[in-house]
């Protein structure tokens, strides 16, 4: 009599963390692109069908270090007594030190908040730049500016996904910021330049005027005060912002230096 072999569609794969009868987990921090090598060791003889999903989030044993949250899921069977796994991990927490090498942690299971769950699993499903998923995860722990997110069409992903679930505008500019220098937070909150691309249209030719005001009204920087013929015009900003205040700005375009034409909102 043939025995029917049990098909992959058949196999059904369990979270690692609701085996904790039967499977140990050790995990500490490397300096390889996936940066977490779980060591598992299992009490029993039976082959384990195990999935790490994405939004599945491991606690530093240093408080001083940030967790790591897993956005790329993994399954395997654990056949043997003891095996590796590696994982990347993203810092959740911009207000600790980065991960050092040797670095434990601990699995919690999903991350409690459930936004950065959400976003793992979105990029489970579309990969992205490490350095967009990186302050992808900040903007929605620790609320930092979406702009931080490049603004390309990868990034631009990531900004609608946030920007339904914090509410928030996607924005049109892109913040670059100044490296930490502090073993105790990541991420330096420092801004330094802003860029992006913006579009508007004159029915005349006319002398347009580009400037940047802050919340007060006052005129901070002009960028531009030259003839432009009639027609849609693009127009690329970069701007220095290493010595402006955190707050709300507004670019504006005039044309013939009182004629209001157009407005683009900043938040830094």
């Amino acid at each position: 009599m043939l025995l029917a072999l049990k098909s992959k569609a058949d196999v059904k794969y369990l979270p690692l963390a609701e085996l904790a009868d039967k499977v140990n987990v050790k995990t500490k921090y490397t300096l390889e692109n996936d940066n977490l090598l779980v060591s598992l060791s299992k009490n029993t003889s039976a082959d384990l069908y195990i999935i790490i999903p994405a939004g599945y989030h491991f606690d530093s044993d240093s408080q001083r270090r940030q967790d790591l949250l897993v956005v790329r899921s993994k399954k395997f069977i654990f056949k043997s007594d003891k095996m590796d796994v590696t994982l990347k991990g993203f810092c959740s927490q911009a207000s600790k030190g980065s991960p050092q090498l040797n670095d434990t942690y601990r699995l919690i299971g999903f991350h409690p908040d459930s936004n950065l769950v959400k976003l793992a699993q979105f990029l489970d499903s579309n990969p992205n730049h490490k350095d967009n998923i990186q302050h992808a995860v900040w903007a929605i722990s620790d609320k930092k500016n979406i702009a931080s997110i490049a603004n390309d069409n990868l990034g631009k992903q990531l900004r609608r996904l946030i920007s339904s679930i914090q509410k928030i505008d996607t924005g049109w500019y892109t913040i670059e910021y100044f490296e930490s220098n502090s073993i105790d937070s990541v991420f330096s909150d420092r801004h330094r330049h802003l860029s992006g691309n913006i579009s508007f249209n004159t029915n005349y030719p006319s002398l347009i005027t580009i400037m940047v005001k802050d919340a007060r009204g006052q005129v901070i920087q002009f960028l531009e005060n030259r003839y432009k013929s009639q027609g849609k015009h693009e127009y690329e900003i970069e701007l220095d912002i290493k010595n402006w205040p955190k707050g709300k700005y507004e670019l504006l375009i005039y044309e013939d230096q009182h004629v209001y034409v157009q407005k683009y909102n900043i938040e830094i």
